[in-house]
């Protein structure tokens, strides 16, 4: 702490019994006390100014320039500082010392008994006389008072809606803070002064400096007489910030307050590690090494394309088992933390044990959706560790995220908490995978999610077999650059190589009479026989719905097993766990050289890591043909080049519609 600091501090009592008395949490959570959760969530903000700072590629112009950041997080330092002193209370306090002996904190603050309302209500009385009324003066208040959920997420926000909503608690409470002015000023002043041992920071030592300085205790009385009063309006008394409707700047410093809190409370660390340059660093090497073993291929078409075309706004058209995953790898680095959406949970379990495996560490690699903790379970089998994993991937703190769109695209839908993931949008290059699988309603808000992205400074990669038409015009507006690989003039892998011949069949698999009934179990077993004497192992069935894949599975299965096959059924329906275990399952019998038959929806379309040697599919539109097809012989290199795939496009009886059977 500077020495000037430290006399000014030093000039007034600085000891207070309080320090070790007024509690944040439980006894039997880290960092318990009141002072050890505002220094651990000191440490998360000072971890995140030097992450943010050692980011070449901010683009962001609050964060990208020097003045601006110092602002910004001496303006975050003071809000993790005065956001959780209304947790100076009987009643909370009393909750979290449970059964423990208090008497000498129970006395000191029983002129707060019976308040109820929040505790951060209660830390914005404290900022009257803790803050001044400068435009971050109000937008730290109104941060404090958002930090948890209340009605004041939906209603207007100003100090006098705050007294008026909670009038006789709030009068309590001053009550108690101008009678026991003395002991608070000390405690207060004492924990100014042991913050300031704590950090070096001069963004910290800035904010304590101003913190010092603003303290006026008779600003309690004052506000009190106004209430009594209520003459004049008193919102003068504490400014607070009015946001307008998805105000980026504000729902950044929001969230990233809000990241500060948690990872202190959760015990995790707010970036999981502070140098994206180490975690990127050799990742050609990395991928080169794969690719050469997959595939024998010593060059990468990835970075080919990448200097032709290095855009931070960039949608790229490439063949399904090309190796658009290695492009989004290479693209996102030097840009930031890998955000990997997949809208598939199957797909991105698979995707977190390839690219933990071989292109990251594992601790670096966070998996984000609804059913991820099992993931991590089958990693470890401490329950600590899960806990943790799970608290780090939903605050985004890991350099590599893989997650389902639902949990980082709908915040433009402004819904509460979504700031923690809008706070990232600056650190991040986010990728953006089989957006041709994205349901009308997830396509609009993504869209509209975009803008609120392209605001914020994330950078954005598009990859895709089959880019919708229905996107281009919205892409365009946006500024994005798209590159078809087959226009490119890079020799990508498995672009000019013919690896299906195509053979259509004008018959129905199914009829529709009282019920659903299979009637092509013939003709798929003449087509498998075909497919013997082309001694093609492994056989995918893709059916366009849940009921029909179940109906042909019952059929098949007998005779499929009686001719040697492993018969599994894959569709949406089955619990994550179940659709992981067979995929995985399937995976090994299949690189064992075992006959394999997998009967499924069109569920296999989106980035499931399968290469069959055959297939025979219902009808579909193209786009979701090309992403079927996209699963089959994806390797020709290591299969004879006479020798191709097979496919069955089948009539659909209810359309009237041509199948198509490539061989």
């Amino acid at each position: 702490m500077s020495q000037r600091t430290l006399d000014t501090y030093l000039s007034s009592r600085t000891d207070s019994p309080f320090l070790e008395l007024i509690r944040a949490k439980s006894s039997d959570a880290p960092a318990y006390l009141l002072r050890d959760h505002v220094i651990e969530a000191l440490k998360r903000c000072a971890t995140l100014y030097k992450f943010v700072s050692d980011m070449n590629s901010l683009s962001y112009k609050p964060l990208k320039d020097e003045d601006g950041r110092r602002e910004f997080f001496k303006a975050l330092a003071k809000a993790v500082i005065l956001h959780d002193l209304g947790k100076i209370s009987y009643d909370f306090q009393k909750k979290l010392y449970g059964h423990e002996d208090w008497e000498e904190l129970g006395e000191f603050m029983k002129d707060t008994r019976g308040i109820k309302v929040r505790h951060e209500i209660l830390s914005i009385i404290w900022t009257v006389g803790l803050l001044g009324n400068s435009e971050w003066d109000a937008k730290i208040r109104t941060a404090i008072l958002l930090h948890h959920y209340n009605e004041f997420f939906s209603e207007e926000k100003s100090l006098a809606d705050v007294v008026l909503s909670y009038k006789t608690d709030v009068m309590k409470y001053l009550r108690f803070l101008v009678n026991k002015r003395e002991e608070l000023e000390v405690f207060i002043r004492a924990l100014y002064t042991e913050l300031g041992k704590q950090f070096d920071e001069d963004f910290i030592q800035k904010a304590l400096e101003e913190l010092n300085d603003e303290m006026d205790f008779s600003r309690f009385s004052k506000l009190l007489d106004a209430i009594e009063n209520w003459g004049d309006d008193i919102s003068e008394y504490a400014f607070m910030h009015e946001p307008e409707r998805m105000e980026v700047d504000f729902l950044i410093f929001l969230g990233m307050l809000r990241r500060c809190d948690y990872a202190s409370s959760g015990d995790v660390n707010i970036e999981t590690a502070e140098n994206l340059g180490k975690i990127f660093s050799g990742i050609e090497e990395r991928i080169k090494q794969v690719v050469r073993e997959k595939a024998s291929v010593d060059r990468l078409w990835q970075e080919e394309v990448l200097a032709k075309y290095n855009y931070d706004y960039l949608i790229v058209v490439a063949p399904t088992g090309s190796g658009k995953t290695e492009l989004a790898v290479l693209w996102a680095k030097n840009r930031g933390k890998l955000i990997y959406t997949l809208p598939l949970r199957v797909a991105l379990n698979d995707l977190y044990l390839r690219l933990s495996r071989e292109y990251f560490e594992k601790e670096h690699v966070n998996l984000l959706h609804s059913t991820a903790f099992i993931e991590y379970v089958k990693g470890t089998g401490d329950d600590i560790d899960v806990e943790k994993k799970v608290t780090s991937a939903r605050l985004l703190a890991a350099p590599v995220i893989l997650s389902t769109p639902d949990q980082v695209f709908l915040t433009s839908l402004n819904y509460y908490g979504s700031d923690k993931v809008i706070s990232v949008y600056p650190e991040s290059a986010v990728v953006v995978d089989e957006i041709q699988a994205y349901t009308p309603e997830m396509a609009a808000v993504f869209i509209r999610t975009l803008r609120l992205l392209k605001e914020a400074g994330a950078k954005v990669l598009i990859t895709t077999a089959t880019l919708p038409p229905y996107y281009r015009e919205f892409f365009e507006e946006l500024s994005f650059r798209t590159v078809d690989v087959l226009e490119s003039g890079v020799d990508v892998k498995n672009l000019h190589r013919k690896r299906h011949v195509i053979k259509i069949i004008d018959k129905g698999l199914f009829e529709y009479n009282k019920e659903l009934e299979f009637t092509g179990k013939e003709t798929v077993l003449s087509v498998l026989e075909e497919f013997e004497k082309n001694g093609f192992g492994s056989v995918m069935i893709v059916f366009n719905n849940v009921k029909k894949a179940m109906r042909a599975f019952e059929e098949l299965k007998g005779d499929l097993e009686n001719r040697g096959y492993r018969v599994f059924l894959l569709h949406s329906r089955l619990i994550e766990l179940v659709k992981d275990n067979r995929i995985r399952e399937i995976k090994e019998l299949m690189k064992n050289g075992k006959r394999v038959v997998l009967i499924c929806t069109q569920l296999v379309e989106a980035s499931v890591d399968l290469d069959f040697d055959a297939m025979i599919t219902e009808i579909s539109p193209i786009d979701s043909q090309v992403q079927r097809w996209g699963r089959v012989y994806k390797q020709p290199e290591f299969l004879a080049p006479e020798r191709g795939a097979g496919h069955l496009i089948g009539q659909s009886a209810y359309a009237r519609l041509s199948r198509i059977n490539l061989f």
